[in-house]
């Protein structure tokens, strides 16, 4: 232990300078921790919106990716049922006009001289209007 001689000459010096000067010291600690405590608070609290904010736009911009997507996919289809009504209505154009050329085909071969070149009176007669 400290010898009693030595805590009596100690004693006054520390209480007189020391002890306020560890008072102050400790006050100071004490406020650094809390203002270190307080900031990370501010810091948790800062990130926490800038995330939010962050989910958010990221939730509006996916809808309307999902929106646009949505309407690029209805476009498509319209275009492609069109496609596929012009596609039957020409095949249709097209088989039509082949059964007019058998037709006008057979016709000319049923006239008499089928294999003369140049029109005659029945080939003229079988020419459209």
């Amino acid at each position: 232990m400290i010898p009693a001689w030595l805590m009596k000459a100690v004693a006054p010096v520390f209480s007189k300078v020391f002890l306020p000067i560890l008072i102050v010291l400790a006050l100071i600690v004490a406020g650094c921790v809390s203002f270190n405590k307080g900031m990370a608070k501010i810091d948790s609290i800062i990130a926490d919106a800038k995330r939010s904010a962050f989910n958010e736009r990221d939730a509006y911009w996916t809808g309307q990716i999902e929106k646009s997507n949505a309407m690029q996919a209805r476009r498509e289809t319209a275009q492609a049922v069109e496609a596929m009504r012009i596609s039957a209505e020409t095949a249709k154009t097209i088989a039509d006009q082949r059964a007019k050329l058998i037709t006008l085909e057979k016709a000319n071969a049923s006239l008499p001289n089928g294999t003369a070149v140049g029109l005659d009176r029945g080939r003229v007669q079988l020419l459209p209007d």
